[in-house]
């Protein structure tokens, strides 16, 4: 039993290193979790959108996420948050309460993707902040679920909820990467990144057809020394 358990936490901490995005990540925690509670036959996690305000599905596993991101919750009509206080629960017939909470439009959305009659909710907190959700669900029976069940899952909650507090931000860094990385190839003036000593470590396009050396050619040379001696109309000021 404890080997069994040495090797699921093993290839928890490979499946989590080897993660590349959100997605991958949610995907690893929701695997390690439907271990620990093996009557669970699916899984899913809800993460709040800052921007929007709104709960989203951003990791599944025995569930089709294409369409449960096309469902959104905002976060004061959630059932976790209105019935449940945010607490660690057992939750039977969730899809009827989605019903009441925010009648057929919704529930028929969640219906399309699967019933569900019992469902293992924990909540995520950052810094004393609620920023998801991790759910376990069956498909059939109301009563798969006991109270050890959901000890067991809420006792992982912390380490789910930092491990996926931190995805979460690499995330959003990744998308302020490519911004940044469109706007500096799109911007029609030349721009440079250099060391303090002057050193070009990345130069844009535009750069590129102003100077007439390629990108591969810029990266290495000195602003200064290399390229404002060979064109005048590249002064510091221009470049900084």
């Amino acid at each position: 039993m404890a080997g069994r358990g040495s090797t699921e936490l093993l290839d928890f901490l490979r499946d989590v290193a080897c993660a590349r995005d959100l997605k991958s990540l949610g995907e690893a925690i929701l695997r390690f979790a439907l271990a620990q509670v093996p009557q669970a036959q699916a899984g899913s996690i809800l993460l709040l959108n800052e921007f929007s305000g709104n709960y989203e599905f951003v990791a599944a596993v025995g569930w089709d996420l294409a369409k449960l991101r096309e469902i959104s919750f905002p976060k004061e009509k959630l059932v976790q948050h209105c019935v449940y206080g945010d607490k660690p629960a057992i939750i039977k017939g969730i899809l009827e309460l989605d019903r009441e909470i925010w009648g057929e439009e919704l529930a028929e959305k969640l219906e399309a993707v699967g019933m569900v009659k019992a469902t293992l909710t924990v909540p995520l907190f950052a810094t004393g902040k609620l920023f998801g959700y991790l759910n376990l669900d069956h498909k059939e029976n109301p009563d798969a679920f006991s109270q050890a069940d959901l000890e067991k899952l809420a006792g992982f909650a912390e380490i789910f909820a930092g491990l996926l507090d931190l995805g979460r931000k690499l995330a959003e860094l990744q998308e302020s990467e490519k911004l940044f990385r469109l706007l500096f190839e799109r911007l029609a003036d030349a721009v440079y990144i250099t060391t303090f000593d002057g050193t070009i470590l990345e130069a844009n396009p535009a750069a590129e057809k102003q100077t007439g050396y390629p990108r591969e050619e810029l990266i290495g040379k000195n602003i200064m020394r290399d390229i404002a001696a060979e064109e005048p109309a590249v002064t510091y000021e221009k470049v900084n």
